[in-house]
Parts: structure tokens; C-alpha cells; sequence
């Protein structure tokens, strides 16, 4: 048998708890009791409430290899004529930093970032076809603070460390979104080039930045030693 009057809600959203199905049913009380008092109310079946389940076979280890290089034409916020701009770059859970360079518009790190064991789920050629963004952001670490106890030196500005890089707020310069190259084969892997990566900062260029990306997985990774040098050219 049918119910009389159809359910007001999908049976997708009669989730216990729902705050959707708790002010619909709110609002249904007055006519519900006045087609009740008419004879004309037949209460729905109960319906087994959904199952939603997402599982994965397996989940997959990339190794990100960032090769930073150089950062052109940057542009000071207020009346600065000059940076100690600083990369962070960002890919998914994780993120590292390059070293700060003092006083200069066009710094030039030469740096290599890598990250180990990056877990990823889904099937990996799906990540070759739609590879997740590498995020890089260009601050103005204007020196900061500084703590000893972290490697830094109080008022050292030359080639600062990554780890002093993340203790000052930072002015933002700029923004670049990129997709790395993704090789589920080392035995097809191709050297990368440095490509130019336009930077955005409040709604307007804010220079270049010369870097390359490569994504690779975990399992083909082989000989990472000699990969902490500077960026392919």
C-alpha cells in the first residue's frame, strides 16, 4: 500500500539528528495534526534509513620534488622599495619553506623541497590525470622574530633557515598555482625543465616565479641521493 500523502523529506535526508529534517518536521506539526483530526492523515511505512560508505582499495605514497629557483620582478607592499621575500609551498596536508633572502626583488633560492611519503587515495592514475595543485606563496618575512631555540639567530638577516622563515606573520606578495608532472614510471620519468609561474597578489601580477614540479610514486622512487641540490636549469 501507498501512503496517502507523500513524504515531505527524501528518505536520503531522514538522517536522525538532521537539522534540515528536524525544522521541516517543525513546520509540517500544525497541518500533520489538522489532517489527523479530519481523518485524513495515514502515517508513511518507516523506511531503513541510507548507508553511506566510501572505501578505498589501497591508499598510494608520491614523493613531491619542488625545485625552486628564482622569484622575478616582485612587488613590495606599501612604501618598501625592497623584500626578504621567502617561498612557502603547500600540497595538500603538508608544506615546507625555502631559506629568506634579504633586501632583494628578484631572489634567487636555487632551493630543492622534497616531500617523502605523501598519501594519496584513489586509483593512481587518477592522480596522473588530475593531479592535485602545488600552492607556493611568496611572503615578505621582514625579519620577523626570531627564536634561538628553533635554529634562528636574533637579528641574523643573511640566509635565513626555513624554520625562522615560519616564526613572523609575513607580508603577502604573491600567489602561484601549479600542477606538478606525474611519473608512475621512473623508467619513462623525464628531467624537468624550469617553466615561469605567473604570481598573483591582491588582484593583480605580482610577478614570476621560475620553479619545476615533478610528482612521483612512492614505490618507483629509487636513488634520492643528489636530489637535495639546487633546481634543474
Amino acid at each position: 500500500m501507498a501512503p496517502a500523502q507523500p513524504p515531505p523529506v527524501a528518505p536520503l535526508f531522514l538522517l536522525e539528528g538532521s537539522p534540515s529534517t528536524e525544522d521541516t518536521a517543525g513546520e509540517e506539526e500544525p497541518a500533520a495534526a489538522e489532517r489527523q483530526t479530519r481523518g485524513l492523515f495515514q502515517p508513511a511505512p518507516k523506511q531503513p534509513l541510507p548507508l553511506i560508505l566510501c572505501t578505498f582499495q589501497r591508499p598510494n605514497f608520491f614523493q613531491l620534488r619542488c625545485y625552486i629557483f628564482q622569484a622575478l620582478e616582485l612587488s613590495p607592499r606599501g612604501t618598501k622599495s625592497t623584500a626578504d621575500p621567502v617561498a612557502h609551498v603547500s600540497f595538500v596536508y603538508v608544506s615546507q619553506s625555502t631559506r629568506v633572502l634579504p633586501r632583494t626583488l628578484d631572489p634567487l633560492w636555487d632551493q630543492t623541497l622534497l616531500f617523502h611519503r605523501v598519501l594519496l587515495y584513489g586509483d593512481p592514475r587518477g592522480v596522473q590525470d588530475e593531479p592535485p595543485a602545488v600552492v607556493v606563496e611568496v611572503l615578505d618575512q621582514d625579519g620577523g622574530v626570531w627564536y634561538p631555540w628553533l635554529g634562528g639567530t636574533h637579528g641574523c638577516r643573511e640566509h635565513l633557515c626555513p624554520s625562522d622563515a615560519l616564526q613572523g606573520a609575513g607580508d603577502f606578495l604573491g600567489r602561484s598555482v601549479c600542477t606538478p608532472d606525474v611519473w608512475l614510471d621512473v623508467g619513462l620519468r623525464r628531467p624537468p625543465r624550469l617553466q615561469r609561474h605567473p604570481l598573483r597578489g591582491s588582484g593583480r601580477p605580482a610577478g614570476e616565479l621560475l620553479a619545476a614540479f615533478e610528482l612521483l610514486h612512492d614505490t618507483e622512487v629509487r636513488g634520492c641521493r643528489g636530489w637535495f641540490g639546487g633546481a634543474p636549469r
